[in-house]
């Protein structure tokens, strides 16, 4: 079994302890960016910096997020690449795109329990070129 080196160990940690920004942010009865780009099947996150209630809905109704003001959602972009246009269902003058590409591997992490081993994601094993073994 090939050992990982512990820059990688190290790096795949911290990036697991990492907030994400959000991918889309609605302010002031708009959608910045106007086009967002996701892998299939990835969360994307929605943060919403207005006054208003909004939402963030595909307008073939395969995704739908409803976002209060000052706070964060999620959606899942479908698993099928292509380009959606989705809009607010309260405020139809606000629309943007989400161009969604092909999936891409995950590297997770969970912080091992103590004395245990660290726990790398199937894709993370895969990513970094090593085999699992049972």
């Amino acid at each position: 079994m090939t050992a990982l080196p512990a820059a990688v160990l190290l790096a795949l940690v911290a990036a697991a302890g990492t907030a994400t920004a959000a991918d889309l942010t609605m302010r002031d009865y708009e959608f910045v960016p106007l086009e967002v780009r996701a892998s299939a099947g990835r969360d994307v996150t929605v943060e919403n910096a207005g006054a208003a209630l909004h939402t963030v809905t595909d307008k073939q109704s395969r995704f739908h997020v409803q976002v209060s003001p000052g706070l964060t959602g999620t959606f899942l972009a479908p698993i099928d690449p292509g380009t959606y246009a989705f809009v607010c269902a309260y405020h139809p003058e606000m629309t943007g795109t989400l161009v969604v590409g092909e999936a891409k591997p995950e590297i997770a992490v969970r912080t091992p329990a103590p004395g245990g081993a660290l726990v790398l994601a199937a894709g993370a094993v895969a990513a970094l070129g090593f085999t699992a073994r049972r």
